[in-house]
């Protein structure tokens, strides 16, 4: 799994190709749902058991190109490149989830963990941070919805008027 500075990295260079090849990327924005109950009731290692294990089935889930880094405690940064639209990211997203919800066995015995995932297309007009937000945003939107989903938003463009 790719830190952050790196996946940063990537994605700087990855908006520049999708602008010239007109390929589209897209952000999951995911977050492993009530992980901080696992860090307090099971402690630290099993949580850190739980991390190792999500992150390597979104590895599985991933085709070689795309790219998954850790943003900081229990949230993860997949990137998913050369996609169609927005629906096969949300497709990717879902497998992502599904993956992540099979029982984990851990030292203090089989632990569930649930994702909730934000996905947003990458529009190369748009800096990183925005971008991350609005992932993050749509990933807060999921768990506001009742966790363990996935929700897909739509950008406006830069050079599109948002609505009044």
């Amino acid at each position: 799994m790719a830190d952050r500075h790196a996946a940063f990295s990537r994605l700087e260079r990855v908006k520049s190709n999708d602008q010239r090849s007109g390929r589209a990327s897209a952000l999951l924005f995911c977050d492993l749902d009530a992980f901080k109950t696992i860090n307090d009731r099971d402690g630290h290692a099993v949580g850190d058991t739980v991390l190792q294990t999500t992150s390597e089935r979104v590895r599985r889930c991933l085709r070689r190109d795309d790219l998954a880094a850790r943003l900081g405690g229990d949230e993860l940064l997949v990137m998913v490149f050369g996609i169609q639209d927005l629906a096969n990211a949300e497709t990717m997203a879902e497998t992502i989830r599904i993956a992540a919800a099979e029982s984990i066995a851990t030292m203090a015995g089989p632990v569930a963990i649930s994702l909730s995932i934000g996905v947003v297309l990458i529009d190369p007009r748009q800096p990183i941070d925005s971008l991350i937000q609005q992932a993050d945003q749509a990933m807060d939107e999921a768990k506001r919805l009742g966790r363990n989903r996935v929700v897909p938003i739509q950008l406006l463009s830069p050079v599109q008027e948002r609505p009044t």
